[in-house]
């Protein structure tokens, strides 16, 4: 059983146990051997979450107005098991001593309530991380250049930064099209981009507790 170290986390970290699956390395570039991710390697920071929102509404559309994303009533909710997936991860991070310190969230109303679920710090609302299907394509830039800067940021060591967006987000940037409530933890490296180091589904996060 691995200790329960407090996390000082700059936001997530995945569960511990089990290796998690690499699946991945920078910018889209199969890797066919990665080094393996282990909760420690979590615990020791450095690194960047990608959080696809939890499970969705699908009998709701998005009929926003252009730039509008407070009206959460135009916006395809969260279901009930996605509200249950983002509680979860926040109470299995709470569980392990783990203080939320940095979350950043897209805009829209499911992505800000997945976010604010999780119990973390305050999360910072980023316009530029929106994602619909009939965006322009100067939109479309915005939000592939802003989920970059966050991928590759420089994160402290013994911290994590989490991003809360949207499957269309990350397949975008990387061509990576992710589950609802799949993680994905990457390790940023500057001008250089970002290197995936692993993921890990809801549905395997009580099969994976210490």
């Amino acid at each position: 059983m691995l200790s329960r170290r407090r996390c000082h986390a700059g936001a997530l970290a995945l569960l511990s146990g089990p290796l998690l699956r690499p699946t991945a390395s920078a910018q889209s570039t199969p890797s066919a051997e990665p080094p393996a991710l282990d909760a420690e390697r979590l615990r020791r920071g450095g690194l960047v979450l990608f959080i696809r929102t939890g499970q969705t509404d699908n009998s709701r559309t998005d009929d926003l107005v252009p730039g509008d994303f407070q009206d959460c009533r135009r916006q395809r909710p969260l279901s009930p098991e996605g509200v249950n997936q983002a509680r979860r991860l926040g109470a299995w991070l709470r569980s392990e001593g783990c203080r939320l310190h940095e979350v950043v969230s897209s805009p829209l109303c499911r992505a800000r309530e997945s976010a604010a679920l999780l119990g973390a710090a305050t999360p910072v609302i980023d316009p530029d991380l929106a994602y619909l299907p009939y965006m322009r394509r100067a939109q479309r830039d915005a939000a592939r250049a802003r989920l970059r800067h966050w991928l590759s940021a420089a994160v402290a060591a013994r911290q994590l930064r989490a991003v809360v967006a949207h499957g269309g987000n990350l397949a975008d940037l990387t061509g990576l099209y992710p589950e609802e409530a799949v993680l994905h933890a990457f390790v940023p490296q500057g001008p250089a981009g970002y290197q995936l180091l692993g993921t890990l589904a809801v549905r395997d996060w009580p099969e994976r507790r210490p």
